[in-house]
């Protein structure tokens, strides 16, 4: 991996030589699912290589999203009190948690978005490991890129 961003990095270089800004932009969607739950998450990278007074200047931005679709009906999670869906990656993660004790989830799809600048991009191979737990029960899928 050192290596491609090694090349990645010289190539821009070369490509700066002939201007002062270059954009890169990644779009990734990682997808699973088991008998319970449809999983996606997407993520958009924007990295920016700016050359200004001999210097080269990197800037990453990055917007996440994760849905995580109940397949079954709605009425099926009548009886839920605690849902909780979390993932990871090799550099971060996320998560969500809700309490039903006064009333049942109203809906079937859960999200969980997020946005950073500078870091670490997630890379296209990048595997997401997606825990969800209802009632003290979890449920584990391993998303993948669906390129």
């Amino acid at each position: 991996m050192k290596k491609s961003i090694n090349l990645l990095l010289t190539l821009l270089l070369v490509t700066l030589g002939c201007s002062n800004k270059e954009i890169i932009e990644h779009h990734y969607t990682y997808s699973g699912e088991n008998e319970s739950w449809h999983v996606e998450y997407r993520v958009d990278n924007i990295i920016t290589f700016t050359e200004g007074n001999g210097k080269l200047d990197t800037t990453s931005e990055k917007d996440r999203l994760l849905t995580a679709t109940y397949k079954k009906n709605l009425s099926d999670l009548s009886e839920v009190k605690n849902l909780s869906i979390s993932y990871e990656y090799s550099h971060g993660g996320g998560s969500l948690s809700e309490n039903y004790d006064e009333a049942p989830p109203t809906d079937t799809i859960f999200t969980i978005r997020s946005g950073s600048t500078g870091g670490v991009v997630e890379i296209k191979q990048e595997s997401i490991q997606v825990t969800i737990t209802m009632d003290g029960k979890e449920q584990i899928l391993d998303l993948k890129n669906n390129d």
